[in-house]
């Protein structure tokens, strides 16, 4: 019942332009927070407000990996591998080649794969994981420190389930439910409502879910959960993809916002735009050079 009215209430909130942020360290206050969605990204919003019909192409990850036919990302070339060998191995895969070669040590890593060259960051290598790259933008000073030492003491194959070192079973199991999701997508479609995540996360989401970064008059969209089926849907030529906003994330981070502390005030002004940079711009294409796959 305290579920379903707190649900209720931050259902309402949204349609009235608010969201609320999880507490920060040592707080248990959650923080409700304004948004507003730029006219491109509320014209994709369906009655809810917090569904979204988003074109394929715009659709990316925090590692820059894209989702568009001119785009590189690993699991869409493992399908496209599998499809004209017919014949599923895992050890002869394009992914098992990405899971063995592209295992960034920090984020400064991600962003030179990203852009060919170094951050120019002001702090020392900053560990890579899944759970600080994916709430960058939430993360203030004392959070991030959690992250950051969470990070540290994870041994290097657990740190993120999108980038090596991967043991052999773990990248068997991201292979063999690739294949899964694909043929049950070649089967019934992408229909995201058949994998919601609302009853066992607390709210109404599709189970496709991320956040918009907008950049003068453009926008992206963040992929967070979902990466096996946006996959396969992009590999069947699907145009459009049904997605929500992550329940209590930042619906959009924009450029302008990064000259202040509103967003990922544990990093500086500079480092903010350049993870935005590599963030947006990422198609996957020279990470994929770079690492010897296309």
């Amino acid at each position: 019942m305290y579920q379903a009215v707190r649900d209720w209430g931050e259902r309402l909130l949204w349609r009235q332009g608010w969201w609320i942020a999880n507490p920060t360290v040592g707080s248990h206050i959650h923080r409700i927070r304004r948004y507003s969605l730029p006219e491109a990204i509320a014209e994709l919003t369906g009655s809810d407000g917090r569904h979204f019909l988003v074109p394929t192409e715009k659709v990316l990850t925090p590692y820059g990996f894209g989702f568009a036919e001119r785009s590189w990302h690993p699991y869409v070339a493992c399908l496209r591998e599998q499809e004209e060998s017919g014949v599923p191995d895992y050890h002869r895969s394009v992914l098992r080649e990405f899971h063995q070669r592209f295992a960034p040590e920090s984020l400064q890593d991600v962003i030179r794969l990203a852009r060919g060259d170094a951050w120019s960051s002001s702090h020392d290598p900053l560990p890579h994981s899944w759970p600080l790259l994916r709430d960058l933008w939430l993360l203030d000073e004392y959070s991030a420190q959690r992250y950051l030492s969470e990070a540290v003491a994870l041994p290097p194959e657990r740190r993120s389930p999108h980038a090596g070192p991967f043991t052999v079973e773990a990248g068997r199991s991201t292979f063999a439910r690739l294949l899964t999701v694909a043929e049950s997508i070649r089967e019934h479609g992408y229909n995201p409502a058949r994998f919601d995540r609302a009853r066992t996360m607390g709210f109404d989401g599709y189970g496709a879910d991320g956040y918009f970064l907008w950049d003068g008059g453009d926008f992206r969209f963040v992929l967070l959960h979902g990466h096996h089926r946006v996959a396969a849907a992009a590999f069947f030529g699907v145009e459009t993809l049904q997605v929500s906003v992550r329940r209590r994330y930042v619906p959009v981070v924009s450029r302008g916002a990064l000259e202040s502390d509103s967003v990922a005030s544990w990093l500086d002004p500079e480092e903010r735009l350049e993870m935005f940079g590599a963030i947006f711009g990422g198609d996957g294409q020279s990470k994929a050079r770079t690492l010897g796959l296309a």
